[in-house]
């Protein structure tokens, strides 16, 4: 049987709470098959995305190419391996109407995670070519899942090589993430002219080169800034993305980490 239309029960209102508008969750939802409506049990593994250069990644139900999954009921916790620990941590719990996968199509070098159900949950899986279509059909919905992305990006990162992994995810979602950043400095640049003077990074992707040090320059994950000065001999060896965020947000962040 299809599922209930979204909006018609107060179960179903509460679902929709979490999307932008109605519209967002019956475009989702519209043409979904009975077969697309699956049931986890608690500890049972739903997805898991692997990085688009690993050799297990596949088109099964279970992958990062599969499309995206709608939490219809219940809930799921996305974990990420902690590089310093070793071990998985939770970056995040998503609860009905949340939304996840298809992190390809809105980020370029989306991290590894996986997901699993904390609780008796349902699941809607939208394939790859019915979200294809309707993400040319619907801007809102290509907003909607392109910011959801971003955020769980963002929160992975943190939780899997940052010294701010020790934060809850409450404190992440609303003390930080909001104030960060995203920068895009080209190979080439020196980083201590195109970088605020102030504030503190943290480096997402690309290769930094010291010129003027034999000390190592930062590698992904990494951070630096406040109250230091960002070293002169500091070079983008390749194309960067670094996080930026201002000094009074690091200087909030750090009251916060006591």
């Amino acid at each position: 049987m299809q599922p209930p239309p979204f909006g018609r029960s107060s179960k179903n209102s509460d679902i929709l709470s979490a999307f932008k508008s109605a519209q967002i969750a019956n475009v989702l939802v519209a043409k979904t098959q009975p077969a697309s409506i699956k049931d986890f049990q608690l500890g049972n593994e739903i997805f898991s995305y692997l990085t688009p250069s690993s050799t297990e990644n596949s088109l099964s139900d279970r992958s990062s190419a599969s499309g995206c999954y709608l939490v219809f009921e219940g809930q799921v916790r996305l974990l990420c391996q902690n590089l310093a620990l070793q071990r998985p941590v939770s970056a995040d719990l998503l609860e009905a109407g949340a939304v996840f996968g298809a992190d390809h199509l809105f980020c370029e070098q989306p991290l590894p995670y996986w997901v699993i159900a904390t609780s008796s949950c349902r699941l809607v899986h939208i394939p790859y070519r019915q979200l294809s279509v309707q993400l040319e059909q619907v801007p809102q919905l290509q907003t909607y899942l392109s910011q959801g992305v971003q955020q769980r990006e963002r929160l992975i990162f943190f939780k899997r090589f940052t010294q701010q992994r020790s934060l809850p995810i409450h404190t992440l979602k609303h003390a930080l993430l909001p104030e960060l950043v995203e920068q895009r400095v080209e190979a080439g640049a020196n980083l201590s002219q195109v970088l605020p003077n102030t504030g503190y990074f943290w480096l997402r992707a690309g290769q930094i080169l010291n010129r003027s040090n034999p000390a190592p320059a930062p590698e992904v994950g990494d951070g630096w800034g406040y109250p230091d000065a960002i070293p002169e001999g500091w070079v983008a060896q390749t194309d960067l993305i670094i996080y930026t965020l201002p000094l009074g947000s690091w200087k909030t962040l750090n009251l916060l980490q006591r």
